[in-house]
């Protein structure tokens, strides 16, 4: 009977030090990720005849929704229309 409960007592203090050791390293894992910035690198588009934000954000920007992607050009570009002109060097992801 006594040593039921010590092999008991153990593994619930083996379990609680996995947690814990679990808990540790998950916040090791997040401290690190906040500490490294977030690099995106960027190329350059030329704003083509029939172009407009949406074409770019649909043809550069296929893992954000689109008016993130719109958001994003404008604001990597300092654009304060949607206003393009042909010829125009753009900003864009790559």
């Amino acid at each position: 009977m006594r040593n039921k409960r010590y092999s008991e007592i153990v593994s619930l203090v083996c379990f609680v030090l996995l947690l814990l050791i679990i808990a540790i390293c998950s916040l090791i894992n997040i401290a690190s990720k906040q500490d490294k910035p977030i690099e995106t690198s960027y190329r350059t588009y030329t704003v083509q005849q029939g172009d407009n934000l949406t074409k770019i954000a649909n043809k550069y920007y296929t893992d954000t929704y689109l008016n993130e992607a719109i958001f994003e050009i404008k604001k990597e570009n300092n654009l304060k229309s949607s206003s393009l002109e042909v010829g125009q060097v753009l900003k864009v992801r790559r």
